[in-house]
C-alpha cells in the first residue's frame, strides 16, 4: 500500500477515533478538509486534519498534505500543538494561531529511476483566519529549514 494511503487511512482512523472518544470534539475540535496553494514547490495542496482540544485555547492538529510537482508526490504528515487567539477588534470571527510541532515529508518520484524519501521536519507555525465552517486562512510555515506560505481554506465536517 502506498505511503500516502495509509496516512489517509492513519488519518481518518484516528479521527473516527476522536470523534466518538471526545465530547468535545464536537465543540471545540473538528475534522477538516483543507486546500489551497503552497510555496514550497508553486503549487496547489489538498490535505485533512483534525483539531483536538487540549485545553482552551490550545489545540493539538494532525494534518497530512499532499502535492504533486515534476513528477514526484509530496506528502506532509504534522502533528502540531497550536495557540488560538481571538482578533474580535478587528472582526468578531478572525482569529490568529502560532504553534509549533514536528512532521514527516515524504517524497515519492513516479517510476523507478529513484526511491522515495522521508525527511523528519519540526514546523514553526503562524497565521490568521476566520472561524466558521468554512475557514479561509493564511499561514507561514517554516518547516525544513525553508519557509512556506499557505493561502487556502478548511471546511469542518
Amino acid at each position: 500500500m502506498r505511503q500516502g494511503v495509509r496516512c489517509g487511512l492513519l488519518l481518518l482512523a484516528l479521527s473516527l477515533a476522536g470523534l466518538g472518544a471526545s465530547p468535545a470534539l464536537a465543540v471545540d475540535g473538528y475534522v477538516g478538509v483543507t486546500a489551497g496553494h503552497q510555496s514550497r514547490a508553486d503549487h496547489n495542496f489538498v490535505g485533512a486534519e483534525l483539531l483536538w482540544p487540549i485545553d482552551s485555547p490550545l489545540r493539538l492538529n494532525l494534518n497530512v498534505e499532499y502535492f504533486q510537482a515534476d513528477r514526484v508526490r509530496h506528502y506532509t504528515t504534522s502533528l502540531d500543538v497550536v495557540y488560538f487567539g481571538s482578533l474580535r477588534p478587528i472582526d468578531p470571527r478572525l482569529t490568529g494561531f502560532v504553534g509549533l510541532g514536528f512532521g514527516l515529508l515524504t517524497r515519492d518520484p513516479l517510476g523507478p529511476r529513484e526511491g522515495t524519501t522521508r525527511d523528519g521536519q519540526v514546523d514553526f507555525i503562524g497565521g490568521v483566519g476566520f472561524e466558521g465552517p468554512v475557514m479561509p486562512f493564511v499561514q507561514l510555515k517554516i518547516a525544513a529549514r525553508k519557509p512556506t506560505y499557505l493561502i487556502g481554506v478548511r471546511f469542518a465536517l
